[in-house]
């Protein structure tokens, strides 16, 4: 997503999703905003493929977002027919200033060169004004930088070895397209072959010198004379003196400037970003917030506001001069790892790995608390161990610290005493019973559990891991979906009684246990698993328990078949499940549970999680690297409908259509939701109680028929359904109407 923000408020004001892969760099100058791109993700970029986007411009049309197919080689990618040999550009560079672009150009006989060009909006190379063709000849150079100010292009030539991490550095005048004497620099290979995988030394704004980072300090290196200037690193007092382990874990080749002063060094590298005094050496300030590496810095052209972003898509806007950020609003700043709704189902409880839990108004999204003591513990499927929990009441949140089990009153934010002995808890994952008079706690450094009465804080036993399935599976305990079994783990069939400990004998054992998954659930804790099983069904089942629930077809999307599915949660009105893989990492797919064929996707700006439905099935709650949670409306009423089919009003038409694909059938059973007493009358018409001995219509048209009238919930769908539920009881029909009964009564 490219997003155009208000620099002086720290808002976004307009947001664009292009194709990451085909993204090259931006920067905003004088005249506006600027980004470059190619056409197509292929071995080699054609001079055609070279085009630059306004994108301040709100007129201007963006590149398109091309959908990408199967290489040769199995990888998603854009693919583009090139005919073998020709010319191509193989790195780029932006000025600062937002006034030129530096592309590193090789020809089909080897040759090179570095073209550099005025930022204006073309369709290709061909368009742009060129003001500089640097001629290089055979150097063999893998990377090119531009000062700020467009006039200074230094090219980076390895020496030898082209992973011991030598190269000549050579600087040209622009006006005069005159090379001066080459000063020898380091860079880093990453052990990779790929020079785009390699940082070079930054350049300074003016073009006089380029700062060598090393594991101590920077050697600047001034490019008229050669010499050096070694300037050890004075790190902040909680910063660490030996930086090679930063060094070694990497930074993005864009991820480090100079500032239009030059003095001042913008070094991204893991999760930090250092802003350094050149002269001096001291480290002023470190920036953090992002959860991933930080892939691109930039400064304001009058050195006031500073940019940062990281590969998840995440820009952080800073005060040059102060150092922090530009009113740094409220919500997470880390992907969203758990969300719980409140049990009367008006908050929503959130917590992510920035270490803060975070209270929500579900209605509006208002942000009503947040506590900053909740960080997440080291070891093995850490994402889980800190999860905050309600209690049954609503009332109070606990969750754990680095030293105890802590709960907070929701009303007031202080920390309140536990019940019992419950008090005396060091760090702890809770799950309470669903009638709400049991609580389990698992301790996250010893393989076991303890069961207490709530809320009086009584022990009732302790319940130890079973080693062997420890090592195959984990011990996740929890309830089942009557509070009367704690389970070993979903994939596990250990079970025992919540009121006593007694092993019990599970009903149902998988036959591959490393297919099942937990469903995501916003309830308390995950009751449900999902196994895979053969002809693509998955079955539903009971954790503890074992008893099968339901059963839905695994769907397809249009990339094929899935590896794995990590995000899936099971709508409670059995009609869809929603699920988000690898395969797709930006999008939540919506699939059909009779068909398994997909009905609508949502985009996400980063790889996307599922977390799932509310209990009345009317929102599906995602998240995304984004660091944001995004709410979707479930409701057929609500399903956005095409100009052409909000005209259509004959709903026999619309009936006739239930047989079509499921997108297609889903925007028709949308409509006929829209209009209840006409859709009665249609499906009184054509639904009867299905008699014994006879065969019914397909199980898709009925599922379809089914969750419209469920949808409607008036007295006189309820009656249709008590009228379908008297048939033949074997009948799916019959079976549909029953379960859908039995929901609306629930509510």
């Amino acid at each position: 997503m490219l997003t155009v923000w208000d620099a002086a408020t720290g808002q976004p004001l307009r947001g664009q999703k292009v194709n990451n892969e085909l993204l090259k760099g931006c920067v905003w100058g004088p005249k506006g905003g600027y980004a470059i791109f190619i056409r197509v993700n292929a071995q080699r970029i054609s001079p055609d493929d070279f085009l630059v986007w306004e994108f301040t411009d709100p007129s201007a049309e963006p590149p398109p977002v091309l959908e990408a197919k199967f290489n040769h080689s199995g990888e998603w990618r854009v693919i583009a027919d090139r005919p073998k040999g020709g010319d191509e550009y193989i790195d780029f560079d932006l000025g600062a200033d937002g006034e030129r672009v530096a592309a590193l150009w090789k020809s089909a006989k080897e040759k090179y060169a570095v073209h550099v060009f005025e930022l204006k909006p073309a369709d290709t190379a061909k368009k742009l004004k060129q003001v500089a063709a640097l001629d290089l000849g055979s150097e063999n150079a893998r990377a090119v930088r531009i000062s700020g100010n467009g006039k200074t292009v230094v090219t980076f030539r390895p020496l030898r070895n082209t992973l011991d991490g030598n190269c000549a550095a050579t600087p040209w005048d622009v006006a005069t397209a005159k090379a001066t004497k080459p000063v020898n620099v380091t860079y880093i290979p990453w052990l990779s072959d790929d020079p785009k995988m390699w940082y070079f030394p930054a350049l300074t704004h003016d073009g006089g010198a380029l700062v060598d980072t090393k594991p101590d300090g920077y050697d600047l290196v001034d490019l008229a004379t050669g010499k050096r200037r070694t300037i050890p690193l004075q790190p902040l007092p909680e910063g660490k003196n030996d930086r090679s382990y930063e060094i070694l874990e990497g930074s993005h080749p864009a991820a480090n400037l100079c500032f239009p002063t030059g003095r001042i060094h913008v070094e991204a590298r893991s999760l930090r970003t250092r802003i350094v005094d050149l002269e001096s050496g001291k480290e002023l300030r470190q920036l953090r917030g992002h959860t991933s590496t930080p892939t691109a810095t930039a400064v304001s052209a009058d050195g006031t506001r500073m940019a940062t972003a990281d590969c998840d898509g995440i820009i952080r806007l800073w005060d040059a001069k102060t150092l922090r950020p530009i009113n740094d609003v409220a919500g997470h700043r880390s992907p969203v790892n758990h969300a719980q709704l409140s049990p009367d189902g008006k908050r929503l409880l959130t917590w992510a790995a920035d270490e803060t839990t975070r209270l929500w108004d579900f209605a509006t999204g208002k942000e009503l608390r947040a506590f900053t003591d909740s960080p997440v513990l080291d070891g093995e499927n850490r994402s889980y161990l800190n999860e905050p929990r309600f209690t049954p009441d609503g009332t109070m949140i606990l969750y754990g610290t680095n030293k105890k089990l802590i709960a907070r009153d929701l009303q007031s934010g202080n920390e309140v005493p536990l019940p019992g002995d419950m008090a005396e808890l060091g760090p702890r994952l809770v799950a309470f019973s669903p009638d709400g008079k049991s609580a389990l706690t698992r301790d996250v450094v010893v393989a076991g559990c303890e069961v207490w009465d709530w809320p009086s804080g009584n022990k009732r036993f302790r319940w130890e891991a079973d080693p062997d399935t420890l090592r195959s599976t984990g011990f996740t305990p929890g309830f089942s979906v009557d509070g009367s079994v704690i389970f070993h783990n979903v994939k596990s069939s250990i079970c025992c009684d919540s009121k006593t400990g007694k092993a019990l004998q599970f009903a149902w054992n998988a036959p591959h246990v490393d297919s099942i998954r937990p469903l995501h659930s916003l309830q308390s804790a995950p009751s449900l698993g999902v196994a895979y099983r053969k002809n693509d069904d998955l079955l539903v089942f009971e954790a503890g328990t074992g008893k099968q629930v339901s059963r839905f077809r695994l769907g397809y999307t249009e990339g094929g078949f899935p590896t794995n599915y990590p995000h899936i949660s099971l709508s409670p009105t059995g009609g869809h499940y929603a699920w988000a893989s690898e395969e797709l990492p930006d999008e939540v797919n919506l699939f059909e549970s009779a068909s398994g064929a997909m009905r609508r996707r949502f985009v996400h700006r980063g790889a996307a999680h599922v977390l799932g439905f509310t209990p009345d099935g009317s929102r599906l709650l995602t998240s995304s690297n984004d660091h944001t949670v995004l709410v979707w409306d479930m409701r057929l009423q609500n399903v956005p409908l095409p100009d052409d089919l909000k005209k259509e009003t004959d709903p026999m038409k619309l009936w006739g259509w239930l047989d079509s694909s499921a997108p297609d059938a889903y925007l028709r059973m949308a409509r006929l939701a829209s209009d209840p007493d006409a859709t009665l009358r249609v499906m009184k018409q054509n639904l009867k109680p299905i008699i014994k001995g006879e065969n019914g219509p397909g199980v898709i048209r009925d599922a379809r028929a089914v969750e419209v009238i469920e949808s409607l919930g008036s007295e006189g769908a309820q009656k249709l359904l008590n009228d379908l539920a008297t048939g033949d009881q074997s009948a799916f029909r019959t079976q549909e109407a029953k379960r859908a009964l039995e929901r609306l009564n629930r509510k």
